[in-house]
């Protein structure tokens, strides 16, 4: 998420709803993608996660891409 810009992994994607492959988002994009309450824990989440090289999380989705 450094510089405003979240990669997607193929499975995520998939989960998401979004095309089956690896892309990268504009951060406001893929926060978008989650339930509001959620937004603000998962920063949080992915921010420690990031340091600590451990990534298991539960999020609602918002919304996904039609």
């Amino acid at each position: 998420m450094a510089g405003g810009t979240a990669f997607v992994s193929a499975s995520l994607a998939t989960v998401l709803g979004l095309l089956r492959q690896e892309q990268t988002l504009p951060l406001t994009k893929f926060m978008g993608l989650f339930h509001p309450d959620d937004r603000d824990r998962f920063l949080a989440f992915a921010r420690r996660a990031h340091l600590q090289g451990e990534f298991d999380f539960d999020i609602r989705v918002a919304k996904r891409p039609m």
